[in-house]
């Protein structure tokens, strides 16, 4: 998956049926290339390495299940990781019938998304350790992830149109993810004839997702802090992630005041003081944007983030609270 922080190339090669394979020779499915061009980090260990991790959406409390490949980057400058398993069981997802006809897609659709994660092995056990939270923290340094893996397990693949949520071609794909732009003013909010209607704010993707054919580019390896959660089982991913991602029984409602509102008759989200707010550059201050960011210690620092807005239409009395400086039309 396409992150700010790391940029991977890679080349996917399809395994050719070998006639001479004997023993325990196992023939990779697919062979995941590229280059590492340098790296930002301040410490380069030795006893790098590339493991895969598959999501897991039906063990409760492991978000990640790794698939052990043994692979060592010697001198740091390239890297090929064959991938002679195919997904196990707990980490292939289905849809209700229902819902995949509703959306298109084959109801025996069965699927598996993973991503590459580069780590320094340092307890030197030859494995990317991931741990529960509450356990003593796993001693492998991450210094890099990236690339959404699709597997299709069964059934047919789902329309190209949704690339990068299902896989769209049998077997395994790489698909790359753009990266993500926080809202702007008056992106989740606007007026119609019968008031003002309220969205559930969240980031949006800057392109289509882009399903990879003999595509190069080059790795850098970094520090970054929020990689590390990637060692722990609950973790789900180094993003900002909505608030509304993770709420409880009644918390999302149309109109009223849940604390997750959508649909009219929501009341102002006003930022918290000393929050900074970006207000709309139309000379008018008829829109704002803020967002506010907490780390989640039970999903092993996972950050969910606030996305809160406003809109008001010129005329009308300004609204007590509004953060930003009005001016007449």
């Amino acid at each position: 998956m396409k992150k700010p922080w790391c940029a991977l190339g890679l080349v996917l090669t399809t395994a050719a049926c070998d006639p001479l394979a004997t023993g325990s020779f196992a023939p990779p499915y697919v062979t995941i290339s590229g280059e590492i061009d340098g790296t930002t980090a301040t410490v380069m260990p030795k006893n790098v390495h590339i493991s895969v991790l598959w999501q897991n959406d039906t063990t409760p409390g492991s978000n990640y299940a790794t698939q052990p490949i043994d692979v060592l980057l010697e001198g740091l400058t390239s890297f090929s990781v064959p991938i002679t398993e195919k997904p196990k069981a707990p980490v292939l997802d289905t849809l209700p019938p229902d819902t995949a006809i509703g959306l298109g897609l084959d109801p025996k659709m069965s699927w598996a998304v993973g991503t590459l994660v580069v780590f320094a092995d340092l307890d030197e056990d030859g494995r990317f350790t991931v741990t529960a939270p509450g356990e003593e923290h796993s001693k492998d340094l991450v210094l890099g992830a990236d690339l959404d893996i699709f597997y299709l397990g069964s059934g047919n693949p789902a329309p190209s149109d949704l690339v990068g949520i299902f896989p769209i071609t049998t077997g395994f794909s790489l698909v790359r993810e753009p990266p993500q732009k926080d809202p702007h003013p008056g992106d989740c909010g606007w007026f119609t004839s019968q008031g003002h209607y309220t969205d559930l704010c969240q980031p949006n993707p800057t392109s289509v997702p882009l399903q990879l054919e003999g595509y190069t580019e080059h790795m850098t390896l970094v520090d970054d802090s929020r990689l590390q959660g990637y060692t722990c089982s609950a973790y789900w991913g180094p993003f900002d992630y909505p608030d509304f991602y993770r709420p409880g029984s009644g918390q999302i409602c149309d109109g009223g005041a849940c604390p997750f509102c959508r649909g009219y008759q929501c009341p102002l989200d006003l930022p918290p003081p000393g929050v900074p707010v970006k207000c709309a550059d139309d000379g008018l201050g008829l829109s704002y944007v803020y967002k506010t960011c907490v780390d989640d210690p039970d999903l092993c620092g996972t950050r969910f983030c606030h996305y809160g807005h406003g809109e008001r239409q010129a005329g009308d009395p300004v609204p007590a609270g509004w953060p930003c400086p009005v001016s007449s039309p």
